[in-house]
């Protein structure tokens, strides 16, 4: 893919240890995102629930987190009974997360 003058859209440089990626196109989600799914691997980074567009989750030492970036709520199937550590709420199959809202959710006990 490339911008206007056909430069490239994405390259890549290494400074010492690290890597610098420049993105040479307005941050669109159809570029971003497979761009940063990409990079999973090589950081180490295991991809979290899958969730609706807007909605960005991840998982850490058995615990959910959960954010709605829309401006109008979601509902985001979740795997069973949990908790909303944030909330207070208790959850079952949907997650109910408000605009612009977030939830940690670990298991029931």
């Amino acid at each position: 893919m490339s911008a206007d003058g056909n430069p490239p859209a994405i390259t890549t440089n290494k400074f010492g240890k690290g890597r610098a990626i420049y993105v040479a196109t307005p941050a669109q989600p159809e570029i971003m995102r497979p761009l940063l799914r990409s990079l999973y691997a090589s950081l180490g980074i295991e991809p979290g629930p899958k969730t609706p567009d807007g909605v960005f989750a991840r998982a850490v030492e058995g615990r959910v987190l959960y954010v709605n970036t829309n401006n109008e709520p979601v509902d985001v199937a979740i795997g069973g009974a949990m908790n909303g550590v944030l909330s207070g709420k208790s959850w079952n199959g949907t997650l109910r997360l408000e605009p612009r809202g977030a939830d940690l959710l670990e298991r029931k006990n």
